[in-house]
């Protein structure tokens, strides 16, 4: 009985396994708290002298993401453009499996940029059918 104490008493007294314990007695309060902030427009943290407004950091992230969709969508839209300028110009001195993997790459480039929703969360974002096509 005692080697089991020995064996079992450093695992369960172990700071991952309090920690896990913690978390799982005071799930449902901080999931509570995790909500109320996030959803939140007006609410701030403060620690020592560091004050956060985390409605206004959640949506300046929002903001921040859209713009970063929106810039991969235009790096897509580029590439292809290129793709396509590059397989119309210099396809016929392509190997065959040279233009294979090229045409590959433009057809999932098409398929990639076609499917896309357009972020409408962007400021100054047009819709995808007020984009020139390519």
């Amino acid at each position: 009985m005692l080697e089991w104490l020995k064996v079992l008493g450093p695992i369960v007294l172990s700071w991952p396994v309090v920690s896990l314990v913690i978390v799982l007695i005071f799930r449902r309060p901080l999931l509570d708290l995790i909500d109320r902030f996030s959803n939140s427009s007006g609410s701030k943290a403060e620690i020592g002298p560091l004050k956060i407004e985390l409605g206004k950091l959640a949506e300046e992230g929002k903001d921040a993401v859209g713009r970063l969709n929106r810039t991969t969508e235009l790096m897509a839209e580029s590439r292809l453009l290129e793709l396509e300028i590059t397989s119309g110009m210099f396809g016929s001195i392509f190997s065959d499996e040279q233009r294979d993997r090229l045409e590959r790459q433009i057809e999932e480039l098409r398929m990639l940029t076609n499917s896309q929703v357009p972020n409408s969360a962007v400021e100054g974002d047009a819709p995808k059918s007020a984009r020139p096509s390519l």
